[in-house]
Parts: structure tokens; sequence; C-alpha cells
């Protein structure tokens, strides 16, 4: 239920998909209701182990617990009590459903576990990659592509990047096994860049390089997944046509003569550029810190920001976007909390964060070896490549997973070790 609440959102879009029913926002809201159900219910025969990891083994764990109950109950109260719009209405649903749950059941997890987590991660990034092979056949060109209606790029690529680095965590005992979690890795990398997701891309790069200056014999298997990966993942990428997304920040928008873009994805109209997605993501940056010191204590709500920039207005003339869509967030969690949250926000965020790094040293100097430091470090790379680039506090269960995971282990140091001895 954990590896589903990181990366299998897409299973539940796919059955949706194949009965021909539209995700509507009561049954999707079944379908995490039933998912928190199933987490809570793994950590209610663990709750002891939860309690003593977090209140009893260190002040280090104890310290995150107290931030980021304050972080989230203080998410809450501002999204329900101060804001509104679905960005506020998500925020608190998804904060409660999956986030929370999924956390907690993070610290639940016996050492062991993480193994299991791995091998369940990387089995739905191959499950996406299966459906997506397919798919890719019978596609028309497209600026960005994903095989699931419903499910966007940025989650198709995160999810196969998130069993990417899962599957580097692996620790196969024979040479053919070897050779599979290669070629499995090289998969998960090419399917990684056909979505054109460049957030989850810069992760999965980030993801390998660490792996690889903590495990250096691992870097044979990273070196032929990632040239292998990024060969036949860019052939079909092209195949596609979501090359021109990864080469030109162009959302396939055209300008603002009120058509749409190209199916490369490039502007027609000559002497006006294409939409950049980074130049908006840097206006709505630029935008919120900016408005911080204009509530700097309880700040500003959660999706309170509006969306201004020069390319949603272009987009706005274009038809492209509705005037009403323009309420959005910062794009970047850090960013988020100081202009959403304020500074009961931004310092619990910034305790959870520093706690959850400085757990990760410890667990990767204690424990370089384990299988569960190689997914540790994997998937927190890929969560803080989204959560700086497109990540919402309280609806990417994915950066509470990722804070929660050293926290775990670090809890668990004596189990770890005593499996290395």
């Amino acid at each position: 239920m954990l590896a589903v609440s990181l990366n299998g959102f897409w299973v539940y879009l796919g059955v949706l998909a194949v009965l021909g029913i539209e995700p509507f926002t009561e049954l999707t809201g079944a379908y995490y209701l039933a998912l928190a159900l199933a987490l809570l219910g793994s950590v209610w025969p663990h709750r002891r182990l939860v309690r003593e990891r977090l209140l009893e083994r260190s002040r280090l764990c104890k310290a995150w617990a107290i931030a980021a109950a304050i972080l989230a109950g203080w998410l809450f109260a501002t999204a329900v009590f101060r804001s509104h719009g679905p960005v506020a209405r998500d925020a608190a649903l998804l904060l409660v459903l999956a986030s929370l749950p999924s956390a907690l059941a993070v610290i639940g997890l016996e050492r062991t576990s993480f193994d299991r987590l791995a091998l369940v991660v990387t089995a739905l990034g191959l499950a996406l990659a299966a459906v997506e092979a397919p798919d890719v056949i019978h596609h028309g060109k497209e600026a960005r592509f994903s095989p699931i209606g419903e499910l966007n790029p940025i989650s198709a690529a995160q999810t196969t990047a998130f069993a990417a680095v899962a599957c580097l965590a692996l620790r196969p005992s024979s040479r053919r096994g070897r050779v599979l979690q290669t070629a499995a890795a090289a998969l998960l990398v090419a399917a990684t860049i056909v979505p054109a997701g460049r957030g989850p891309l810069v992760g999965l790069v980030v993801g390998f390089v660490v792996i690889v200056i903590v495990m250096p014999r691992l870097l044979p298997i990273v070196a032929v997944a990632a040239v292998v990966g990024a060969l036949l993942g860019t052939v079909v990428a092209d195949e596609v046509g979501s090359t021109s997304y990864l080469r030109a920040d162009v959302p396939g928008v055209g300008s603002g003569s009120g058509g749409g873009g190209t199916a490369s994805g490039s502007a027609e109209t000559p002497g006006l550029a294409p939409i950049s997605s980074a130049a908006i993501r840097k206006y709505l940056l630029e935008k919120s810190l900016r408005a911080v010191p204009d509530a700097p204590i309880l700040g500003h709500g959660i999706g309170s920001l509006i969306d201004d920039s020069p390319e949603a207005k272009r987009m706005i003339a274009a038809g492209s976007l509705d005037p009403s869509q323009t309420r959005t967030y910062p794009h970047n969690i850090v960013v988020e909390a100081a202009y959403s949250l304020g500074l009961l926000g931004l310092i619990p965020l910034l305790v959870c964060i520093g706690a959850a790094v400085v757990a990760l040293v410890f667990v990767v100097r204690a424990a370089r070896g384990a299988g569960s430091t190689i997914l540790m470090l994997g998937i927190g790379a890929v969560a803080a490549a989204g959560a700086s680039l497109s990540g919402e506090l309280g609806m990417d269960a994915y950066v509470w997973i990722a804070l929660a995971i050293p926290i775990a282990l670090y809890a668990s140091r004596d189990e770890e070790l005593a499996s290395l001895r």
C-alpha cells in the first residue's frame, strides 16, 4: 500500500480508463479514503513501534515528529479555515488521506520491509512501462506523452523515476539477476524520458549520481542503464514528439494569436517567443517571495497565488487557459511554506528537512551498503526534484515519504547495524 501511495495512482486511473469511467471527484475521493484506511490499518499493529520511534528513541526523531505535527496541523487549518478554491480543498484532503498516513506507514516499517518496498515500487514502474509500450506505437505526435488518460506526463515520468532508483536497491545474488536488474533499470530510464517530465528526469539523474558516489560498486549497472535507457528513451520520445518539449521549454501553446500550438510545441506566429513553463515557474517563485513580507507570520493561505504572468495572459488570450483557473501555488514546497503558511509553516518544515538530512547522513555512514540506504537516497533525490520544481506540500505524499524514510531508518539503526555484522 505504501508503494501504491508513492507511485501507484496510475493503476486506479488505468482501471477507470479500461472501464470507460471518468475519474469523478467523488470516485477519486473514495479511492483515497480506501488508501488511507489501508495505510492506517497497516500502521495499527505497529502503533507501539511508531510511538517509540517518534517519541522515545532519540531527540532527533522527537524533533522531527513535533515539527511534522505542527506543520501538518497548520497546513490543514490554513487550507480549511483561511483558504478557498480547489487547490486548498485538494491540499487538505490529500494531506489527511494520503500524505500523513503514508508518513506513519513508513515510520512503522520494519527494517527488512524496505527491501520489499523497493521490489514493489520497481514492479509498479515496470508495469507502467509495459502499459506505455503499446500506446507508443499508436500514438500521434504530441509535445508531451502519457499512456493513460488523466495521468499527466509529470506523474507518469515520476512513477518510472521512482522505480528506476528503487531497482538499484535490489540485491540480486546471481549474474543473471544483475543482468535483469540492469535491463529493468534501463527500461525505466527510457520510460522516464518519454513523457517529457523534466523534474523527474532531473531527480533521476541526481539520484543515480548520489547512489554511485555512496555505492561505487553500482557504477557499471548505473552506467549501462543510463546510456542504454537514454538512447532508447530519446528514440521513442522523438517518435511520439515529446523531444520537442525536452529540447525547448514549450508546453505546446502557440502565441497570442488565438490559436493553439503545433504538434512539436513551437509557436507559429513570427516575432513571438513560445510559451515557457520555466518562465512561468520563475515568475511564480519571484512573485511569491516578494509577497512573503506582506503576511510573514500566518502566510497568505493555500492556493491564493494568482498566475498573472505574461505567459498566462497569452494562454488566456489564446483560449487554452480558463481565467478562473489561474489560482495556483508557488510550485516549490519551501517557498510555498513561506508564502502560504508563513513562519508558522516554514520553521517546522525546515526542522523536518534538517532532521531528515541529519538522519540520512547518519544512516549512510552506518549502513552504506544496505539496500534500504540506496532506496532512501534514490527516493529522496527524485522527491527533492519534484518538491523543488512542482511540489505542493499537502498533495504530494512522496515528499512526506521521502522525509520519513531517513527518520525510520535512523530510529531502527540498531536493527540495521545488527544485520550488517
